[in-house]
């Protein structure tokens, strides 16, 4: 190891590695309103793939094949095998992660049925974004919070925290909810 050295493949994969963390952290913040297409966990052609999986193989790829063509001076291709086999073992791992707690809400989401026509308390109001947070209890049980999105924005512009709403609709975690 004699120290980086800049090679036109060290630096193409030094790219990929910054491009790809960049964006992964903006994915982990964004969550999955980030997916883009048919690039979602929950997509019928590759289940479980999506941007934060190929995010995530990409940013150790382009690591550790940049490392092991900067600083140990390998070719190219084994650079890229190295990066390739260190990136499935992170990005495989979370597809299968996915797919796996996806069926564990599959058996839970029946329960969704439950909270339609439930009074709930805004706990953050919807802003300009339209995204804001709702906490329903369900028969005295612990209370559950959801992202919340007004049926008729119109309606819910003057309402505050603390005010009561109707859950109308209940998908993937967001509640459609209207004034009381």
């Amino acid at each position: 190891m004699t120290g980086l050295e800049w090679g036109t493949e060290t630096a193409v994969f030094a790219i990929i590695a910054g491009v790809a963390t960049a964006l992964l952290l903006v994915s982990v913040f964004a969550g999955h309103d980030f997916d883009i297409g048919f690039l979602h966990a929950d997509n019928d052609i590759l289940p479980g793939l999506n941007v934060t999986s190929i995010l995530a193989f990409l940013a150790v790829f382009g690591a550790v094949a940049w490392a092991m063509s900067g600083y140990y001076d390998v070719s190219p291709a084994i650079s890229s095998l190295s990066g390739a086999v260190a990136g499935a073992s992170i990005g495989l791992p979370l597809v299968y992660l996915y797919k796996t707690m996806k069926g564990q809400a599959g058996t839970t989401s029946a329960a969704n049925a439950d909270f339609i026509g439930q009074l709930g308390v805004l706990t953050i109001v919807p802003g300009e974004a339209g995204i804001g947070e709702v906490q329903v209890t369900l028969e005295g049980r612990e209370a559950l919070r959801f992202r919340a999105r007004f049926a008729e924005p119109d309606k819910g512009t003057k309402l505050g925290e603390g005010a009561t709403v109707r859950v109308e609709q209940l998908n993937d975690g967001v509640a459609l909810v209207t004034p009381v």
